[in-house]
């Protein structure tokens, strides 16, 4: 009795017509040892396609001896378009489009195995797609999958998909809890249903046509103000469309804005008002159309990111409140030269002005800790602001030809000036004004002969 195991043994495998892998319970076949005996299979991932592909070759092997003659086992692969993909435990994953411009579809099966995922950046910045159809398959979504498809304007699911829906050509979880992608090629205006709980980060990454995002009043997480999403109470700003432009201000009782916020918006200047303690990571961050930025004195953090790649800033002023600046917060600001601190230094994360000019300098106050010559690899420069002074309430009490007394004490309780460092102000004189719109200046002399004026004859009693 021979009780050696008898098979099929491979004494080369092939891959003169495609290019694959042949393994066997995950493993590579081996040529002239592996067999492939009766219950057992093999896995053969082809790279190409076309009719009678040669594969490998075997032997037949009775446990001592092998038939003379290898003979060549030759494949039908059937063409896969449109699509890249990987093979993982007998399922594929999409990993990316190579398809016409236009709408693409996600096939269930691939060879006749499931398609199951689509991965990591599978589409991002994908210019051809124009609408993707996703299979009931499908029941994994890759981190940034569909980012930067800028003329994708619908995402549809199939109806019997167990883990992803869509609606209005947007992505959402099955029951509609999670909005997961807005497609960056929709315009105008996306309204969220009241069921959405959650907002992904990123869910309108690169949506620049964008100029309305609505959110029902039955919503129980979110709100909309004037095309704008917050929390359900308005005190955190969560989601600016970026296809808005022009200047934007923040409404008051916002104390917050979330986590890309303003990413990649087209605004060309922000005011951001008192009450708002924090910035978000990258909230601003690639929006080369800002110019201007506001920040209140009531700040505390800015993030990380936050103002990253915001190429059209040339100066901006740190409020004292600030505490904390977040790893690479205006990197990539290649035009700010002049950043203002009011108060004590912050703690500062990495890479926070690479990417700056050059000549970028720092300014602090008098009086103000914790600066040395440099601040993040900036040169550091003190200086003093100008204090301010626009209007002084007049003034009552004093009557023509007397004598009245203006004390520092007054003019100071009827100015509004103020001092950015708290420096003490005195008032420097710089005209003096000797009589009103409709009086003419008559001395002490004159008033004696109040009919008679002396200056006409080119007198003057007074000297």
């Amino acid at each position: 009795m021979n009780l050696m195991q008898k098979g099929i043994r491979f004494p080369s495998v092939s891959n003169r017509s495609a290019s694959g892998t042949l393994t066997k319970n995950g493993v590579a076949v081996v040529a002239g040892s592996t067999l492939l005996s009766a219950g057992e299979s093999l896995v053969w991932i082809p790279a190409n396609n076309g009719s009678a592909l040669n594969a490998f070759t075997v032997k037949a092997y009775d446990g001592a001896l092998a038939s003379a003659s290898a003979v060549q086992v030759k494949v039908d692969v059937a063409a896969v378009t449109g699509f890249n993909f990987s093979t993982s435990n007998s399922t594929i994953t999409i990993t990316g489009y190579t398809g016409p411009v236009g709408a693409g579809t996600i096939p269930a099966t691939i060879g006749g195995l499931p398609v199951v995922a689509i991965g990591d950046y599978a589409f991002f910045i994908n210019s051809s797609l124009t609408s993707i159809t996703i299979p009931n398959s499908v029941t994994s979504i890759g981190y940034s999958a569909f980012d930067y498809c800028n003329s994708l304007t619908a995402i549809t699911v199939g109806s019997s998909n167990p883990i992803y829906s869509s609606l209005d050509g947007v992505l959402y979880n099955k029951t509609q809890t999670i909005l997961i992608k807005c497609p960056a090629g929709k315009s105008s205006s996306v309204t969220i249903p009241d069921s959405v709980t959650t907002i992904n980060n990123n869910a309108f990454t690169g949506c620049r046509g964008l100029t309305a995002i609505i959110v029902g009043s039955p919503n129980s997480n979110y709100s909309s103000l004037n095309g704008v999403v917050y929390n359900k109470t308005q005190t955190t700003l969560i989601q600016c469309p970026a296809g808005i432009t022009g200047a934007f201000t923040i409404p008051a009782g916002v104390t917050s804005i979330g986590a890309g916020a303003f990413y990649n918006s087209l605004l060309s200047s922000i005011t951001i008002p008192n009450g708002v303690t924090s910035i978000g990571g990258y909230a601003f961050q690639d929006s080369p159309s800002i110019t201007s930025v506001t920040l209140p004195n009531t700040l505390t953090s800015i993030g990380y990111s936050a103002f990253k790649g915001c190429s059209g800033l040339t100066s901006i002023t740190i409020p004292n409140s600030v505490t904390s600046i977040g790893y690479s917060a205006f990197q990539g600001c290649s035009a700010l030269a002049n950043i203002y601190f009011l108060g004590n230094a912050p703690t500062l994360g990495s890479n926070v002005f690479s990417g700056t000019p050059t000549n970028a300098k720092i300014y602090y106050l008098t009086g103000a800790t914790g600066w040395t010559t440099t601040y993040g690899g900036l040169t550091t420069v003190l200086y003093n602001t100008a204090p301010t002074l626009t209007t002084i309430s007049t003034l009552t009490g004093a009557t023509e030809g007397i004598p009245y007394t203006i004390t520092y004490a007054t003019l100071a309780a009827a100015a509004n000036e103020s001092d950015a460092e708290g420096d003490p102000i005195s008032f420097r004189i710089e005209a003096v004004s000797y009589r009103n719109i409709n009086q003419e200046w008559r001395c002490g002399c004159c008033r004696l002969h109040p009919s008679f004026h002396w200056r006409k004859l080119g007198l003057d009693p007074c000297k």
